[in-house]
C-alpha cells in the first residue's frame, strides 16, 4: 500500500532527475512559478502587516502628551571658554609663525 506522501515525493525526484525532458521542465517551471507567487504573496502580506502595525503605533502615540523638558545641554560655558581660548592661542601662535618663518636648516651636504 503506497501513501500519497511518498508518492508526490517520488514524482519529484524523477521530475528533477529527468529536468531536461520538455515534460518535466515544464512540471519543474510550474513549480518555479508557484513557489515565486507564494513567495510574493508571503511578501506582500507581511510588508501589509508591518505597515498596519507601524500605523498603529503612530495613531496611539498621537494621543501621548509630548514631553515638555528640555534635555540637557551637552557642553558647559566653562569647558567651551576653554576650548575658545586654546583655539585664540593657537591661531597667534599661527600667525607669529607665519609672520616670521623659522631659519631654513643648513645642508650637511655642503
Amino acid at each position: 500500500m503506497r501513501f500519497s506522501g511518498t508518492d508526490i515525493f517520488e514524482r519529484m525526484r524523477d521530475t528533477y532527475a529527468n529536468r531536461s525532458e520538455p515534460e518535466s521542465a515544464r512540471t519543474m517551471a510550474k513549480l518555479y512559478w508557484r513557489s515565486l507567487l507564494v513567495s510574493i504573496f508571503f511578501t506582500l502580506v507581511v510588508s501589509l502587516a508591518y505597515g498596519e502595525w507601524v500605523l498603529y503605533e503612530v495613531l496611539h502615540d498621537i494621543g501621548v502628551a509630548p514631553q515638555t523638558t528640555l534635555p540637557p545641554s551637552p557642553v558647559d560655558r566653562a569647558s567651551l571658554n576653554a576650548v575658545l581660548s586654546d583655539l585664540e592661542a593657537r591661531q597667534d601662535t599661527y600667525d607669529a609663525l607665519r609672520s616670521r618663518p623659522p631659519a631654513t636648516p643648513l645642508d650637511p651636504s655642503r
